[in-house]
């Protein structure tokens, strides 16, 4: 397959292409390029999050963070009112019962790049999951310059 002269897989334009239709390893060209944040799924930046997080009536019954981190780098630092929820259980046995009644799933890692795959993961599922772009490392850049970061 070939978009702007350029060589993709057909798992590749389906991401980054709308209107393809047909047989896997068929040959066709990109009709329509997808902007980049609309393919890779919704974001939201630290300092809006953390807005969001203020909001105790949002963050009890409208929201939820998932932090796909692993149990031990989440022991070490966490977000008050994550839940932790690893990328791993996430890729083994999915999480839609961590959404269910929530009007918002956050997801986030360490630098979120983890995030962005539990996005898509969660996606799967029929969750419309936002990425925390940037991750903790971003947090603690942007939010609180006193957050502990391994």
């Amino acid at each position: 397959m070939a978009c702007g002269g350029k060589a993709f897989t057909v798992e590749d334009s389906r991401r980054l292409c709308e209107g393809i239709r047909g047989p896997e390893g068929s040959q066709q060209v990109c009709k329509k390029p997808i902007s980049q944040p609309e393919a890779e799924g919704r974001e939201i930046t630290c300092e809006d999050l953390a807005a969001v997080m203020k909001d105790d009536i949002a963050m009890t019954s409208r929201v939820v963070v998932i932090d796909v981190r692993d149990e031990v780098q989440y022991d070490i630092c966490k977000i008050d009112g994550t839940v932790n929820i690893s990328l791993e259980r996430i890729r083994k046995s999915g999480v839609a019962e961590a959404a269910t009644g929530k009007e918002t799933v956050y997801v986030l890692c360490r630098r979120g790049v983890n995030s962005r795959i539990a996005q898509k993961l969660l996606k799967r599922e029929g969750v419309d999951a936002v990425n925390v772009r940037g991750g903790l490392e971003e947090w603690r850049r942007t939010v609180d310059d006193k957050f502990p970061v391994y």
